[in-house]
């Protein structure tokens, strides 16, 4: 009993260390795309200090506003994503052999090494999938997305002052790619945000997601910028009388000039957000298109997060995972040793106990040893008193009155000695054949005999052995 229970405490010990274990490998190993755990908070830059964002859970989306450190909405989520505008990134294509994940990430860094103009400085850079192998197999397409190290981490302090720490920083172009894919009788979606700026996003045959800053889309010449997007995308529908359809995004379709073919969608088609407050428009952009990046894999090679803040987060996620195994080590040595002494504890008592019942045996034991010694003397006495007896009345019987016994020894091995005196020398040599008409002797011989002075004449003296027929229980005189 006390076995099983100290296993099953110590499995419990190298379970905890396996999930240590676990935990460190998912620490150091490549971000995946997998769903994150929980709520996910999609979030805009922040704009005077206040961040708006969308929060997705179980009940649907809910429009929140972070205000300074306080806010307690940025807590408790499973992942914080950060939608950035077209402000924020270029948009590139490139197409490189197709080779493993990471040599094709060493070869496209490669081509934006050459891309880029030297006066941009240190960038950022993430990628989507276009075509992974082309007709022939041997090239992959990809879009690949630049940004300005110092402008993510402008954004990225801002977000931090109003307390909020993004797990990812999502360009616009991959959530729009996602959204243009899945109304596929859209052309054109245009995004107006609060603060004037907007977007443009429209998708390229090849599935490239094209998108155009609107500077000012409620100023003077917000409609010119809205109509060379949309003769841009006339050729593609089939001629110069064909209809784009436009979807709008955080506000009502503007009036557009005349001579634009054109359908205005005054009303979205992205799901719902509750809550109070207008809602930014590339919250509700990330907020309709995360589940399907993640699904696609998207989520994590469009990551713009600098790889050093990338970097600081698994090292501190390794920490996290080491002082995670070192508790559970020494939880588990702690409880291991604890279980330990107490089987040992149990063991000795269990030990004393039976050392005390062992000497109590061996006591009782000891006592019977003695009492069948005493009967066993008590029967051996019984036994040589009868045959003493009988010994004595076969030497009467056989003995001549002449012939007197000075000693009668009865050994172990049912033999007789025996030692007397005779009136005449003559005598002892014809004692051995008288004895041996007694049933109960045979084989006796003279051993020795003597002649000694006594008094005024002389004995003669003998001795003699033999054998008693029965046999003897020895020992008797």
């Amino acid at each position: 009993m006390e076995t099983r229970w100290l296993m099953n405490r110590f499995c419990q010990c190298l379970g905890s260390l396996r999930a240590a274990g676990s935990l460190l490998r998912e620490a150091v190993a490549p971000s995946s795309a997998s769903s994150p755990v929980g709520d996910v908070l999609i979030v805009a830059p922040a704009v005077e200090g206040r961040v708006h964002g969308v929060r997705l859970g179980a009940g649907g989306a809910c429009h929140v506003e972070i205000a300074g450190l306080g806010g307690s909405v940025a807590r408790g989520v499973g992942a914080v994503v950060a939608v950035l505008g077209k402000s924020f990134y270029l948009t590139r294509k490139f197409q490189v052999p197709s080779v493993s994940t990471q040599e094709m990430r060493g070869l496209l860094d490669l081509e934006i090494e050459a891309a880029i103009p030297p006066q941009m400085g240190p960038v950022e850079t993430s990628y989507r999938w276009l075509v992974r192998r082309d007709d022939d197999g041997s090239m992959g397409s990809y879009e690949v997305y630049i940004a300005r190290r110092d402008a993510l981490e402008e954004c990225l302090a801002g977000l931090s002052a109003a307390g909020v720490e993004p797990d990812y920083l999502l360009p616009s172009a991959a959530l729009w790619s996602r959204v243009l894919a899945a109304s596929g009788d859209m052309d054109l979606w245009v995004a107006r945000g609060s603060d004037g700026v907007g977007e443009a996003a429209s998708l390229e045959p090849d599935g490239a997601c094209s998108v155009r800053l609107l500077k000012n889309t409620e100023g003077p010449g917000a409609d010119e910028q809205l109509i060379e997007c949309i003769r841009l995308l006339k050729p593609r529908g089939g001629g110069s009388d064909s209809v784009v359809t436009v979807g709008w995004l955080g506000a009502s379709a503007p009036l557009l000039s005349a001579g634009v073919a054109v359908v205005r969608e005054a009303v979205d088609r992205l799901p719902a957000v509750g809550g109070d407050g207008a809602v930014e428009p590339l919250c509700r952009l990330g907020a309709s298109a995360w589940a399907g990046l993640v699904a696609d894999g998207v989520a994590g090679t469009a990551n713009l997060l600098p790889r050093r803040r990338v970097l600081a987060t698994r090292v501190r996620a390794v920490y996290r995972a080491m002082a995670v195994a070192l508790v559970s080590l020494v939880a588990g040595l702690a409880l291991f040793q604890a279980a330990l002494g107490i089987a040992v504890h149990r063991y000795r008592g269990l030990d004393g106990a039976l050392s005390d019942r062992i000497a109590r045996i061996q006591t009782e034991g000891e006592a019977v040893g003695r009492q069948i010694a005493q009967l066993e003397a008590l029967r051996s006495a019984r036994s040589s008193g009868d045959d003493l007896l009988n010994v004595v009345a076969a030497l009467n019987d056989g003995t001549p009155k002449e012939i007197s016994y000075s000693d009668v020894e009865l050994t172990d091995s049912g033999g007789i000695r025996l030692r007397g005196q005779a009136q005449s020398v003559s005598l002892p040599f014809l004692l051995p054949e008288s004895l041996q008409k007694q049933p109960l002797f045979h084989r006796v011989v003279l051993q020795s005999v003597g002649q000694k002075q006594q008094g005024a004449g002389s004995v003669c003296e003998f001795r003699m052995d033999g054998q008693l027929s029965t046999g003897g229980t020895g020992g008797g005189r």
